[in-house]
């Protein structure tokens, strides 16, 4: 129920945004860590009893409550009352999504990718350097056995959007500059 209304609220909201980045939005705003802050909105963890074993509530079921209530909201009063009940319980998550989110450049990738070459890129870890406190990684993208300039980052996902990004403005370099304007 929450994912319909989430997925429906941002393809009527965005339109004009990517298949990728409404997913990417949908994805984080369902998560359970949004479902968490929404209990604790709520004041839900004052409403769990728990067993002596526990000493606090988990997150885990603070997102499940959140979860819950809208399910039975929908059973007891519909799809408009748990619409409703979504919309104003997750208002300040759905506002901040409005904003949008700086891209994921190896998502880009992989549209493309999987467009044009019908398969998604990989990513090559070439090397790592520094102590494991400080390390840094050295990624490339490597598409139908053609491998684009490696980037460096100081994690793995760091570097493997920095390669992503490399990739993209050689391959198709208006998605990254319309993405920035």
């Amino acid at each position: 129920m929450l994912g319909m209304v989430i997925c429906r609220h941002l393809y009527e909201q965005f339109p004009d945004r990517r298949e990728g980045m409404l997913t990417q939005q949908k994805s984080r705003l369902v998560s359970g860590t949004t479902c968490t802050e929404v209990a604790l909105g709520l004041g839900a963890r004052d409403m769990i009893l728990v067993g002596r074993g526990l000493q606090g509530i988990p997150d885990s079921i603070a997102a499940a409550l959140v979860e819950s209530l809208i399910a039975g909201i929908y059973l007891d009063g519909g799809l408009d009352a748990a619409t409703s009940f979504i919309h104003r319980c997750f208002a300040s998550e759905l506002k901040r999504s409005s904003i949008g989110e700086p891209e994921n450049y190896k998502s880009l990738l992989q549209e493309e990718t999987q467009r044009v070459h019908n398969f998604a890129p990989s990513y090559v870890l070439l090397e790592d350097r520094g102590p494991d406190h400080a390390k840094e990684y050295c990624v490339a993208v490597e598409i139908s056995e053609q491998r684009y300039e490696a980037a460096w980052g100081r994690t793995k996902k760091e570097a493997e959007q920095k390669a992503a990004l490399n990739a993209l403005l050689l391959l198709n370099p208006e998605l990254v500059e319309a993405d920035d304007g």
